[in-house]
């Protein structure tokens, strides 16, 4: 093994280990100990067997050491079975550990590392190193629980096999070194191939997904795309196949050689005991001891260099996944300061000479954006496809950050704020609705537990979800999805949008953020929802993004973000006046945005 996983690694499994389960120790030593004196039995007792039977010491000292061997070996064999069960047992509660770590670690990462598409390969690899039994923390584990254990065994064999016949140390070294060379081959060959399947892998799970999830199911069948996506899935196997295969001929080679390299090893240390033997220069005894020690010896190097080889294998993953558990998450970008006090009643926000791209872009969505949204402005946020008013959003959250310029929040830089408590302010209704398979309550609330009812009911009136669950059987037990029940439900569209709405209102941030809140809604529910606005928005900063530049009207001011910054702020009757890009774009939409039948030129 390297240094590096010597130092490094090793350190880093065995101190987690020690700090969830300290009573691994006592398993370690204990199995040491049961392994040391099982050795002393297997090599010594059979010889001393031979002895007494070449010496005709009669049938009473024969029975006698054959009850000792049985007594001695079986009794060591059942603590060694006893011992080894209890740190299997330790193991799983490691194992579970270091996976609730690996999923608290992603759930807790910067927002932006998810756009990095290496990295998503790498988490299912983060993943096995967390949770498999055999490859993971728990497998190195378990072969450095056997190492220990086959060391010191092979240690006792080598001193008993070296004092007897240094001839055979010798046959059996040479074996030894070509066993190791090519079990470390294999392992190596076996992890690169692990390393360019997990593309492979990941987008496997998403066809299997695809295939399975009743989400899809709408589209797969009215576009009949069932064949294409089965062509696709049984590529995607093929192509996993291929490479399993590569990994199962390599092993064929392996083995093939190994059983040749035995034979010859085999062939050359007995035909030397045997010759022994016949020259009188061994013993009938000794040659029972080294012909015990060495079938004992050449196993137990044959596990344990397969158990070397195999945590050297793991070096890289170990290596990476400590790096990911290493990684800055979003506290490491949190400020200390606490969030400034309400001015006015209320939070003016600043984008000062912002400037930002997306990871591994080379194009800036924003060159130098200066925007200042008012205490208590209802401000709407409009442009072309692709011209950054989600980005905006994100920067304001915190998702991302600037590659340059401030964001300021009542003259605070927003970087300065502890980030749980300056997310408190804001309140947000996202484009893409997410449900969570579980009860409607905890999905209106995001919280679980006791929460306001007559606080909830109120958000649910304003956001027009109150009728649909008044509609609901079990109410606020309803279960959400059908993925953990049988009797969960979904939502449609609109149903969804209302729920995330809800959720925006029943939190009750000082910033409302609405991104595209209108987009499932039908005309009615979208009337009402403006006219609840007002009350919905009263004291509050809202940031209001959509491509319905009628919808905005409502706002105090709109601004057309595109080309890196502001092309055109102020009212929707400055910006018609104006008669630049907004007016360009309402006029476009006016055919099928008329309210009341006005005219273009009463706008």
């Amino acid at each position: 093994m390297k240094s590096k996983f010597m130092k490094s690694n090793l350190i880093f499994l065995l101190s987690s280990a020690w700090k969830i389960r300290k009573s691994l120790l006592f398993y370690y030593f204990a199995n040491i100990i049961l392994t040391l004196t099982f050795s002393l039995t297997v090599i010594i007792v059979p010889r001393e067997l031979v002895s007494a039977l070449v010496d005709q010491a009669g049938t009473e000292a024969v029975v006698k050491i054959a009850i000792d061997f049985l007594m001695v070996a079986g009794t060591s064999s059942f603590f060694l079975a006893y011992i080894k069960g209890f740190y299997i047992a330790n193991l799983h509660e490691i194992r579970m550990t270091h996976l609730w770590m690996m999923m608290e670690k992603v759930l807790k990462l910067d927002y932006r590392i998810f756009e990095d598409d290496e990295f998503l390969n790498k988490i299912w690899i983060f993943e096995s190193v967390a949770n498999n039994y055999t490859t993971g923390v728990q497998g190195v584990l378990m072969r450095l629980f056997q190492i220990s254990a086959n060391i010191v065994m092979v240690s006792f064999y080598f001193g008993i096999l070296f004092r007897l016949s240094a001839w055979v140390v010798l046959f059996l070294a040479v074996n030894i070194v070509t066993v190791f060379i090519t079990s470390f081959g294999a392992y190596k060959f076996r992890i690169k191939m692990d390393k360019e399947r997990a593309p492979l892998d990941r987008k496997n799970r998403y066809l299997n997904r695809v295939l399975h999830d009743f989400a899809f199911g709408k589209d797969v069948r009215i576009y009949g795309i069932s064949n294409w996506l089965v062509d696709l899935y049984k590529q995607n196997f093929r192509k996993q196949n291929a490479f399993t295969e590569k990994v199962e001929a390599r092993g064929f080679q392996v083995s093939v050689l190994a059983v040749i390299l035995s034979f010859l090893r085999d062939l050359l240390i007995y035909g030397f005991l045997v010759y022994g033997v016949i020259n009188g220069k061994i013993s009938i005894a000794d040659f029972t001891m080294i012909f015990t020690a060495v079938a004992a010896f050449t196993v137990i190097m044959q596990e344990l260099s397969t158990d070397i080889a195999f945590v050297h294998s793991q070096e890289q993953r170990l290596l990476e996944y400590r790096g990911f558990l290493e990684l800055d998450d979003e506290k490491a970008k949190s400020g200390i300061d606490s969030v400034p006090a309400a001015k006015d009643g209320g939070y003016e926000i600043e984008f000062r000479n912002v400037r930002f791209k997306y990871p591994k872009s080379e194009k800036y969505i924003y060159e130098n954006l200066n925007l200042t949204i008012n205490v208590g402005e209802k401000l709407a946020i409009v442009g072309l496809n692709g011209a950054g008013k989600t980005t905006l959003v994100k920067l304001l959250m915190r998702l991302y950050e600037p590659e340059s310029g401030v964001i300021f929040l009542n003259g605070k830089n927003i970087r300065e704020l502890d980030l749980f408590s300056y997310r408190s302010l804001i309140s947000a209704v996202f484009q893409e609705i997410t449900l969570f398979a579980t009860t409607l309550a905890e999905n209106l609330t995001l919280t679980r537990g006791e929460f306001d009812r007559l606080k909830l009911e109120d958000s649910m009136k304003k956001s027009g979800f109150y009728e649909k669950f008044l509609s609901l059987e079990k109410g606020y037990d309803t279960q959400v999805l059908k993925y953990l029940r049988e009797d969960g439900i979904d939502f449609s569209g609109g149903e969804r949008q209302k729920i995330a709405i809800t959720r925006a209102l029943y939190k009750n941030g000082s910033i409302l953020v609405m991104d595209e809140p209108t987009a499932a809604l039908d005309a009615i529910a979208e009337y009402n929802l403006y006219h609840e606005l007002a009350e919905i928005s009263r004291g509050k900063t809202v940031i209001f993004v959509s491509h319905r530049l009628a919808s905005t009207r409502f706002c105090d001011r709109i601004a057309l973000i595109g080309n890196g910054g502001i092309i055109e702020i102020g009212t929707h009757d400055e910006l018609i006046k104006l008669g630049g890009l907004y007016r360009e774009m309402f006029d476009a939409q006016a055919q099928y945005y008329k309210e009341d039948g006005e005219s273009d030129e009463s706008a």
